[in-house]
């Protein structure tokens, strides 16, 4: 019996370290000994986005949501920014209904859209009117009115500058020619390069506008055969200007001219339809953009983008994906919305040179 009543006291000793064994508990005396494993505080921060997910531009928002889903990747580290999307239908009326139905779920720290920029007037006169900043993507100088609206773009004037300064600082050129579209934005480019110029030195010496479907253009090298000029400025997109050009230098008497174009020329229609005319030749065609494809920025992007969606970026989930990336790393609200209503990048001056397309500056 006394054998019994051992073997019972001896059992119910052990019965708690039994117990920890098999539930996983720890004794008291570790858990003292064990300092607790730091972890990252994880805060949501809410950001919205005004996309065209269908309709007839729903191309277009599906690449911005790519670029967009590219900055969150590229900065957020512990998944604390959630992003909340919001379908435009590819209308302005759309665009309303979304930005009414985003500023009602959440306050949002920013808002990337609406796309395109067009629609932005179905958000300028909504309610409740939010301080946030509101991202837009023009293609050409769009106006918003409400002083939260920040236009993400390279402006013409911006552009203008960049060459002119260029062209007469670092080439010493004096003696241009201004040949352009004879359209709305190909009169604003000429008009604006032509003053800035001359502002600063140079000369205009031949200014002429042709008809958008180039009929008319054999009169106007006619009368640049009458000049001696350094270089031309022309204004248009990529496979109009490299018509253009082509045009000019067939011409035996316009020989040494530097053809200035914006940042249209930046693109893959221009350099393979140019290539074979300028490859190699330094200088003679320059032009303006704030995208590099050699730099070290572009290169990330590129392989992160890849990495994500298995295909090749283009300029335009670039342009997303930095204004995005701009937003997410700084805590500038206040600054932005006091600075002009837009964000302006850094302009580069490119050329085309051994088979690809390189910056001089």
């Amino acid at each position: 019996m006394k054998i019994q009543i051992l073997s019972f006291l001896i059992l119910a000793l052990l019965l708690p370290s039994v117990s920890s064994a098999e539930t996983g508990a720890r004794p008291e005396t570790v858990v003292e000994d064990v300092q607790p494993q730091l972890q990252p505080t994880v805060v949501s921060r809410p950001f919205g986005t005004i996309l065209p997910l269908t309709g007839k531009y729903s191309k277009l928002g599906e690449r911005s949501l790519r670029g967009i889903r590219t900055a969150i990747e590229q900065t957020d580290q512990f998944g604390s920014y959630h992003v909340f999307v919001k379908d435009s239908k590819s209308t302005s009326e759309g665009a309303s209904i979304a930005y009414r139905q985003l500023t009602s779920e959440i306050t949002p720290l920013f808002v990337i859209g609406p796309v395109p920029s067009t629609h932005v007037s179905g958000i300028e006169n909504s309610n409740p009117v939010i301080s946030q900043p509101v991202a837009i993507f023009p293609i050409f100088n769009t106006k918003a009115h409400r002083n939260n609206i920040i236009s993400f773009y390279l402006p013409m004037d911006y552009q203008v500058k960049t060459l002119a300064d260029f062209s007469l600082r670092d080439l010493k050129l004096k003696k241009f020619a201004v040949l352009s579209p004879d359209t709305v934005v190909g009169d604003l480019y000429s008009s604006k390069f032509s003053k800035y110029l001359k502002r600063n030195g140079g000369k205009i010496v031949y200014s002429g506008s042709y008809n958008p479907d180039l009929s008319d253009l054999d009169t106007h090298i006619k009368w640049l055969e009458s000049y001696k000029l350094d270089a031309i400025f022309i204004p248009d997109s990529a496979k109009n200007s490299t018509f253009v050009i082509k045009h000019i230098i067939s011409d035996d008497d316009i020989t040494n001219i530097i053809f200035l174009g914006p940042n249209t020329w930046n693109s893959e229609i221009f350099y393979n339809l140019s290539k074979n005319d300028f490859d190699g030749i330094v200088h003679k065609i320059i032009f303006t953009d704030f995208i590099d494809k050699n730099s070290e920025d572009w290169i990330n992007f590129s392989n992160l983008y890849r990495t994500l969606f298995n295909e090749r970026p283009g300029s335009y989930e670039y342009q997303v994906y930095l204004a995005t990336l701009f937003f997410l790393e700084k805590d500038l609200r206040r600054e932005i919305v006091s600075s002009n209503n837009s964000l302006t990048p850094k302009a580069h001056i490119l050329t085309i040179d051994d088979g690809r397309i390189v910056r001089l500056k």
